[in-house]
C-alpha cells in the first residue's frame, strides 16, 4: 500500500467516525423538535417504541438496558421521567423480585400511531433517494460495522 493510499484510507476511517457521530447527533435534534409537542425525548421514544413493538407494553429494566445498550443508571433516569409524565409504570416483576418491569399505561397506547408516523417519517428522510437495493446494502454495511463495534468492545472488556 503506497503512502497516498494509506492517507485516503486513514482519512476515510476518520470521516466515517464523524459522520456517525453528525448523522447521530442531527437525529436526535430532529427526533427531539418532533417529540416536543408529545413531550417525549428521542431516548424515551425508543424506549417506549420498544415497549410497544418488541414486548407487547411490558419489558424487565434489564431487557430495555440490552435492548438500548445503556447503563441501569441511564435506562432508570429515562424510565422515571416516562413515568412522572405519565407514559409508563414500574413494577417490581412477579417472578424476580430484583426486577422491575416497566409497563405503558393507557395514555401512552393511545399516542403509538402518531409514534409509527414520526419513526416512519425520519426513516423516509434518512433514506431518501435510496433504491431498494441500495437500502439493503447500506443496512448489510451498517450492520457488518456495528459488528465490528461490538466486538472491539468484547474484546477491551477481556482484556480489562
Amino acid at each position: 500500500m503506497s503512502g497516498n493510499d494509506c492517507e485516503k484510507m486513514c482519512a476515510c476511517e476518520t470521516n466515517a467516525g464523524v459522520y456517525f457521530k453528525k448523522i447521530s447527533e442531527r437525529l436526535r435534534t430532529i427526533a427531539d423538535r418532533k417529540g416536543i409537542k408529545h413531550v417525549v425525548t428521542y431516548a424515551q421514544g425508543k424506549i417506549l417504541y420498544y415497549l410497544h413493538e418488541k414486548k407487547a407494553g411490558g419489558a424487565t429494566m434489564k431487557e430495555i438496558e440490552t435492548y438500548l445498550d445503556v447503563s441501569h443508571a441511564t435506562v432508570s433516569g429515562i424510565i422515571s421521567r416516562l413515568a412522572e409524565k405519565g407514559y409508563v409504570t414500574c413494577e417490581k416483576s412477579t417472578s424476580d423480585a430484583r426486577a422491575k418491569t416497566v409497563r405503558l399505561t393507557e395514555k401512552e397506547m393511545d399516542s403509538f400511531s402518531e409514534m409509527k408516523k414520526r419513526k416512519r417519517d425520519l426513516e423516509n428522510m434518512l433514506l431518501n433517494g435510496f433504491s431498494k437495493e441500495e437500502i439493503e446494502i447500506l443496512l448489510s454495511y451498517l450492520d457488518r460495522i456495528y459488528g465490528n463495534v461490538k466486538a472491539a468492545e468484547e474484546k477491551e472488556c477481556r482484556a480489562d
